[in-house]
């Protein structure tokens, strides 16, 4: 349990300072949230599903940028000292944790790349899964009620008279 309260201890004097905000903000908003629910739900979900594969493009970035550095780096054959290891191996970086400091890409044109991949993404996500805001669901059918009857339709107490018709004489003849 001490891990978790180590882990979010730098939180606390943020939630501290800001608390004001948090204790009215968040109400309000998530009231504006509930009461717009048929835009601003759809959008929240459509934007969290660009960042996970924003995300998931990052990742995969990283991953081949590594491997791409180390196959680089191993089967060069060019300046290699007495030991058999390279003079001036190469540094290829890309930072996963903080994405948005582009100081610390190696060759700079990696966050371009990336840029590029994430225009793709959006391109992709609008698509193949456009952005539709959710229609308001219609109820299902309710018929309006029948007429109330009026004081000269009421017939409460009067027996009902059910007519039955005679027999056709076609029945007679066949019991006979």
């Amino acid at each position: 349990m001490e891990f978790y309260i180590d882990l979010f201890r730098p939180l606390f004097p943020h939630f501290q300072e800001y608390s004001y905000y948090y204790i009215f903000g968040v109400p309000v908003l998530l009231l504006l949230i509930h009461i717009t629910r048929w835009y601003s739900v759809p959008t929240i979900l459509y934007v969290l599903e660009y960042t996970l594969y924003a995300g998931i493009m990052h990742t995969v970035v990283h991953v081949l940028v590594r491997l791409f550095c180390w196959f680089k780096n191993n089967s060069s054959m060019n300046a290699l000292q007495a030991d058999g290891t390279r003079a001036d191996p190469e540094a290829w970086t890309t930072p996963w944790k903080q994405f948005w400091n582009w100081e610390y890409y190696d060759p700079e044109w990696i966050p371009w790349m990336e840029l590029f991949f994430l225009i793709v993404v959006a391109g992709l996500m609008i698509r193949f899964r456009p952005f539709r805001p959710t229609k308001r669901r219609r109820r299902a059918y309710v018929p309006p009620p029948p007429p109330k009857p009026n004081a000269a339709d009421d017939n409460w107490g009067v027996p009902k008279q059910y007519h039955v018709p005679a027999a056709s004489s076609a029945a007679h003849k066949k019991k006979k």
